[in-house]
């Protein structure tokens, strides 16, 4: 038995000693016996992907190879593979795949790690090393976290909003609050997440349906603009009458000035008062009375005026009725003074108007010379074809005097206006009678207008033998504008003792060759001749201005402009103006700067002026406009002067009031001062339908007593929020019973109200107090957490493939899952309840939920916080490939 065992052990040994020969001898015939080949992979990779790598190994070796798999690196990559011991057969090779899983937020740059052989004894056989690049991502992502469903007018609440680095890489971010209006400059790293909280109050004049809150962020380093702003519906808490409609009003203005001009103390006084009574306005009783005065030294001058006006009729005919202080309407070459008392009729209706007027002059100034007159105008037509006869009779001197002007207008064509005129001055005949003609005609992008004038010697005194004109076309391409006008007046012949001749062309355009740069050039010509016994005068005028003017952010810009006239008087002297300027414009929100930079140089002057105004708005009523210049022109005798003014203005509603303060400060000259002092104020006058309102309150309290807020009514069609008190308001009821609903989705969650959302009140006083009592149900909430098995963490559940079945037996409520896998549901009755998770679709299956049912017996008001798992199901669990190879 002993040498049995001993020949065994020595065939052991032998064997053992054959077999590290052969394996010697291979390796010294082949090199190493076990080779490693990297086939194909991925070269370039997103972050938070999957890269997939495939290798060869071959076994060149005379026996089975009987290995493992391992892998190191320096960079958190994750990997996915076999690390079971697998074997191949001599002379062989074996492929297979590996899964590198980095993580979202790895920073950009190439990434390396080694893939070794390992023997089954531990040895080392072979390794290769594999190397691939991370790109480089700038992502930042804004997400809403709580958002208010309603607001209301006058209260404040907060949202609250998140910012996430979703690349690899730190960002330089600034960061907007709208609705607190605050900036705030951070640095995000990779993955990192901030949250902010954005407090707002809504103003309670707020007319707006919705308030915009969110976030605005700017990446410093691309430039690149994100936002995300979510609009909250607001309701007001106040229904009051609405005083807009009210037709019937009173307005009440008052200015008062007083100021040096060098010479003498001005004051000036100026009142009006405007009262309108009805709710018909083609019917409304109206009176304006003004009251102006000026005071200058010992002199002073008084002009009041009253009117008043009533109106009658239907939709079809209308009458209205005016009476008081007035001025006739006449044209230039028959001007009348403008002090007469009289009352006068205007009738309307679809197819003619009329106006027919008496007045009486009376004497305020020497030129009051008119002792009565009369007006009849009358016009009828169609949109096709108008007539229209203008009448005036007056009195002047004992002597009567007439003027009568007719017209015929007539439309073509859609877009083209001819009017033809004849005016009549004491006498119809044709010798004595002066025509007119006009063109109209234009589309979209232009426009031309025309119009002429031809009276007979001797017309009316002083104005005879005039022939006048004018014309315009004008011309839109694109954002740029083309505009040449012209005009022509002549009086007189070579038989008359004095000849009045005058003429101009001007040209006006504004080229816009980019979005954010305009040219702007007139170009004007004016010319004009006086000849009398005395003898004759001519002027000779041309004005030339270019400005070019670069638009910044924010309607900022800035602009240079050159302005140029040249005066040649003939007789007396030729005046040479050249003006260069700089200007700018800087916009802020609302407020408003200007600033202008100019020289002036000429034949007898040169002057540089620093002229700067602003805007400025402290609140939404009250608000600052200034201007001010300094000016040096040395060649004259006030050298250098000085120049402010600044007003202070409060508005609100129908009320506005201001205080005006300006001065000129000069050298070897009286410095000027003045201050305005100026107010309006307007009311509402009561309307009989208001006295018949009803108010009905409404407080909503839960079941400790506590006001609740942002509870949404809808009362008579108007929809009502309760405010921070947990009240609300409306004055416009008339009926003696009212019915309203509540919004459910308004209410806190899990609170129902205890008489139900919809609810019927009698309304029998002038004030009616009303309180709805909420009370909280049985409510379940639910979460969702992940259990990760496969190592791949850019794989997250499919929530929206799920639905929430709560049950009691006898109830039944289905909720599907958010995107967040969260649900909510309430309105819950005590007792036991069942939750199951069930999955819609019935193919997913690349997770699966540990606890897909649960149960708990619930008491009332009680809040059960329900969680689900869900677990990766590794062996279906799909991976994204990276961008290239």
């Amino acid at each position: 038995m002993f040498l049995a065992i001993s020949f065994s052990q020595v065939a052991i040994a032998q064997s053992e000693l054959w077999t590290s020969y052969k394996a010697l001898e291979t390796a010294r015939l082949i090199g190493n016996p076990v080779s490693i080949t990297l086939v194909s992979g991925d070269s370039l990779l997103l972050p938070g992907s999957n890269a997939r790598f495939t290798y060869r190994i071959e076994n060149k070796s005379i026996d089975t190879l009987y290995y493992s798999m391992g892998i190191s690196s320096k960079d958190s990559l994750g990997f996915i593979y076999s690390k079971e011991t697998k074997s191949i057969p001599p002379q062989d090779s074996r492929s297979f795949t590996i899964i590198s899983t980095p993580a979202n937020f790895t920073a950009p740059g190439a990434v390396t790690f080694e893939l070794q052989i390992i023997g089954s004894k531990g040895e080392k056989l072979n390794s290769v090393t594999t190397s691939f690049t991370i790109s480089e991502v700038t992502k930042v992502k804004l997400y809403t976290l709580d958002l208010p469903i309603t607001a209301s007018n006058g209260e404040s609440d907060t949202a609250t909003f998140g910012i996430k680095n979703m690349g690899n890489t730190p960002q330089e971010l600034s960061v907007y609050l709208l609705g607190s209006d605050e900036t705030k400059k951070i640095t995000l790293n990779a993955g990192e997440t901030q949250v902010y909280s954005v407090p707002f109050t809504i103003p309670k004049d707020y007319y707006k349906e919705t308030f915009q809150v969110g976030l605005v962020v700017d990446l410093m380093a691309t430039r690149e603009q994100i936002s995300n702003i979510r609009p909250i519906p607001i309701y007001a808490s106040v229904k009051k009458a609405d005083a807009s409609s009210n037709k019937s009003r009173i307005q009440l203005s008052q200015e008062e000035a007083v100021g040096n001009n060098g010479f003498n103390t001005i004051f000036r006084s100026r009142s009006r008062l405007q009262l309108a009574i009805g709710q018909d306005s083609r019917k409304q009783f109206k009176v304006e009375a003004l009251n102006s005065s000026v005071r200058n030294g010992t002199t002073s001058l008084i002009v009041p005026r009253v009117t008043a006006s009533k109106g009658f009729g239907n939709r079809r005919n209308h009458f209205l009725l005016s009476s008081g202080t007035m001025a006739i309407e006449t044209p230039f070459y028959a001007r009348l003074p403008r002090n007469f008392v009289g009352g006068v009729v205007d009738y309307n209706n679809a197819f003619m108007k009329s106006t027919t007027g008496v007045y009486r002059g009376y004497t305020m100034t020497n030129s009051d010379t008119v002792q009565s007159a009369g007006v009849q105008q009358l016009s009828f037509g169609n949109k096709n074809i108008k007539l229209e006869s203008r009448n005036l009779v007056f009195t002047s001197g004992g002597q009567p005097y007439g003027l009568s002007r007719n017209f015929i207008e007539v439309k073509p064509l859609k877009q083209v206006n001819l009017k033809l005129g004849s005016h009549f001055y004491n006498r119809v005949r044709p010798e004595s009678m002066a025509f007119e003609g006009a063109i109209a005609a234009g589309n979209k992008r232009s426009n031309m207008s025309a119009n002429f004038l031809r009276t007979p010697r001797n017309f009316t005194p002083g104005n005879g033998l005039i022939t006048m004109g004018e014309g315009s076309l004008s011309t839109r391409l694109g954002e740029s504008s083309f505009s040449v006008s012209g005009s022509f007046f002549e009086q007189g012949d070579i038989l008359s003792p004095r000849t009045i001749s005058r003429s101009s062309i001007g040209t006006f355009n504004t080229i816009k060759p980019t979005k954010n740069l305009s040219l702007f050039a007139a170009l004007m010509f004016f010319e004009s001749q006086n000849t009398s016994n005395q003898g004759s005068f001519s002027l000779v005028n041309r004005n030339t201005d270019v400005r070019l003017t670069k638009e910044l952010s924010r309607g900022s810009s800035i602009g240079i402009f050159y302005k140029n006239s040249y005066t040649d008087q003939k007789i007396n002297s030729i005046l040479n103006r050249n003006e260069y300027g700089l200007t700018t414009e800087i916009r802020k929100g609302q407020s408003l700067n200007l600033l202008e930079l100019s020289y002036e140089h000429s034949t007898f002057i040169d002057r540089t002026r620093l002229s700067y105004q602003s805007y400025l708005p402290v609140s939404k009523r009250i608000s600052i406009v200034g201007q001010s210049s300094l000016n040096y022109q040395p060649a004259l005798r006030i050298d250098k002067f000085a120049t402010a003014s600044g007003e202070i203005r409060y508005s609100k509603s129908q009320q506005e009031f201001g205080i005006k303060l300006n001065t000129a400060i000069n050298t070897n000259a009286p410095n000027l001062w003045g201050v305005t002092v100026r107010g309006s104020f307007g009311l509402a006058l009561p309307r009989r339908s208001d006295r018949r309102l009803k108010t009905l309150e409404i407080s909503v309290v839960d079941n400790n007593n506590n006001p609740v807020s942002n509870v949404l009514f809808s009362i008579g069609g108007i929809d009502l929020i309760t405010n921070k008190e947990g009240s609300l308001r409306i004055e416009t009821l008339v009926s003696d019973s009212i019915a309203f609903s509540i919004n459910p989705r308004s209410l806190p969650f899990g609170s129902v109200p205890v008489k139900g959302l919809r609810q019927s009140l009698l309304i029998p006083s002038k004030v009616n107090t009303v309180t709805v009592n909420l009370d909280y149900t049985t409510r379940v909430k639910g979460t969702a957490q992940i259990l990760r098995t496969s190592g791949l963490n850019t794989v997250t559940p499919r929530y929206t493939s799920y639905v929430v079945k709560i049950t009691n037996g006898e109830k039944t409520v289905m909720r599907n899952l958010n995107p967040d896998g969260s649900f909510e549901a309430g309105g819950l009755s005590p007792g036991e309840w069942k939750i199951s998770l069930i999955l819609k679709d019935e193919k997913y299956n690349t997770f699966e939920v540990l606890n897909a049912v649960q149960t708990k017996l619930l008491e009332s008001g009680e809040l059960w916080d329900v969680s689900f798992i869900f677990k990766e199901n590794s062996g279906k669990v799909k991976f994204q490939r990276g961008i290239g190879k």
